[in-house]
């Protein structure tokens, strides 16, 4: 054996020593690499998947909130337009029809101030004023003669009566003193709803 062929040995024999002395830890290295790429074969399609159906809860949950908010919406508008159409229906019901104004002017208005004790003199009636829409305005005049406290009884009758009746004007005069006795003149305004 030549010098060459013994170094070359001894080189191959530290080598293999060498690897011996490191082979452990080279397995281990090779072990973990494949177990990376193993975890990495496993777990990326799952990943990807998970993505995937992550974006897409994502889009539902915006649908949904969307929905709910359109729905929110729709109650809200569904309230508010229950209580305008019971606004319009109060409003309508609390003018008078023009059937209803006539009734009024010319039986229900004397009845109500002779069943107080006074006693009607005139009463003058305007002709229609549109004021909106279908709705217009008539305005009444009266002048009647009553006690003090009959007057006053007229005028809380007029106020709450069913139907709307503005009372633009009022005066009196005193004609007697005892008992007190008044001559009043009223002009009051009564809202008519022509299309009822």
């Amino acid at each position: 054996m030549s010098f060459l062929d013994r170094f070359n040995l001894e080189e191959q024999e530290q080598r293999i020593e060498l690897f011996r002395k490191y082979q452990k830890y080279l397995f281990g290295l090779i072990a973990a690499i494949i177990i990376f790429y193993g975890f990495l074969w496993i777990v990326t399609p799952k990943y990807k998947v998970y993505r995937e159906n992550k974006v897409r809860l994502n889009r539902f949950i915006e649908v949904l909130e969307t929905r709910r908010a359109k729905a929110l919406d729709k109650k809200n508008i569904l309230k508010e337009l229950a209580r305008l159409e019971a606004t319009v229906y109060e409003k309508e019901t609390n003018f008078f029809t023009e059937e209803e104004y006539n009734e009024f002017s010319i039986n229900i208005l004397p009845k109500l101030s002779n069943n107080l004790g006074n006693t009607i003199d005139t009463i003058t009636f305007s002709p229609f004023k549109r004021l909106k829409d279908n709705i217009h305005t008539a305005t009444l005049g009266l002048r009647f003669e009553g006690s003090y406290i009959s007057v006053i009884n007229f005028i809380m009758e007029l106020e709450r009566f069913s139907k709307v009746i503005k009372i633009e004007e009022f005066s009196f005069k005193r004609l007697t003193d005892d008992p007190v006795i008044l001559s009043v003149n009223l002009q009051a305004i009564a809202y008519i709803n022509i299309n009822k």
